[in-house]
């Protein structure tokens, strides 16, 4: 399978997890959804069913709130005013950090099928949350150049964060495959060509640090040979075999790291309760599942 057939697979999977977080408290999940229906006519009620996966469902609004959380301190402590998010997906996280922000810049990058589908979603939006400072921009977070001509539309002489939600899971760290290694130096670029001398406030935001064993829950095996098979590809090798392992990559390529846990944002989250589940099963999903910031050391 070549990498653009891997890739576009791979967007497929980005309209589970919309469908998922309709049953979170994330903002605008139900409005994405229905306008996704409209657009999608083909994800029937069987398709979305298969896709639901509820003891999984709050470690995907655990990461959304986290990185929120995340992104609201930097605000606060290093005066980031910009954000680049690689591989956005449906999110519409863009569009609320600009929202009645002046000075705020978004920008999201994304392959070109997931702009043009999110635009027109948000234009159905727009009224409610306004657009504001965001772009959406093609691009791929292994491209340097693609991703240097996305980032034009920002400020290069302030202060940045980058994101990822969701997308460093299909990326391999070993053997031929260093596509974490490249994606790191990609973002190491971006945090060292912002913001002039202080670009040590630069940071990186992810809560895509797969640890194998890490996510737990009754049926996992067989929901991940599934979600294997629907991107064509065996994923288990882009997991790390354990959070040191995460960490010390990442310090290789020049970062500083610092581990927040998921249950920081516990007493926030809705799924829980929405979909009747016990904090035994709430755990397992998000008690080991670590997000990263890193800076430039």
């Amino acid at each position: 399978m070549s990498q653009n057939e891997f890739s576009k697979k791979v967007l497929g999977t980005a309209f589970g997890v919309a469908f998922r977080r309709t049953f979170t408290g994330i903002p605008f999940s139900k409005e994405v959804f229905a306008k996704l229906k409209v657009l999608m006519p083909d994800w029937n009620q069987e398709k979305l069913d298969t896709e639901l996966v509820k003891p999984l469902i709050p470690y995907f609004e655990a990461r959304y709130l986290m990185t929120d959380k995340v992104l609201r301190e930097v605000g606060e402590t290093n005066g980031i005013r910009q954000v680049a998010e690689i591989a956005a997906g449906l999110s519409m996280r863009g569009a609320l950090y600009v929202a009645g922000n002046l000075g705020r810049g978004y920008l999201e990058i994304d392959q070109k099928e997931m702009i043009d589908l999110k635009w027109n979603i948000l234009q159905s939006l727009i009224g409610e949350i306004g657009q504001g400072g965001l772009t959406l921009s093609a691009g791929d977070g292994l491209d340097m150049e693609t991703l240097r001509k996305a980032l034009s539309y920002l400020n290069p002489k302030d202060r940045i964060a980058v994101i990822n939600e969701g997308f460093m899971v299909y990326l391999g760290h070993k053997g031929e495959k260093m596509e974490k290694q490249k994606y790191a130096d990609n973002v190491m670029e971006i945090l060292t060509s912002h913001g002039g001398a202080g670009f040590r406030n630069n940071v990186w935001i992810t809560p895509d640090i797969a640890i194998k064993g890490a996510i737990d829950y009754p049926g996992r095996r067989a929901v991940e040979k599934q979600w294997h098979a629907s991107v064509g590809r065996d994923l288990s090798e882009n997991f790390f075999d354990t959070e040191d392992a995460a960490r010390n990559l990442y310090e290789s390529r020049g970062f500083v790291v610092e581990r927040r846990s998921l249950n920081e944002v516990r007493s926030e989250m809705k799924s829980p309760e929405i979909l009747g589940l016990s904090e035994d099963i709430v755990q397992g999903v998000i008690g080991k599942s670590p997000l990263f910031v890193m800076r430039a050391a």
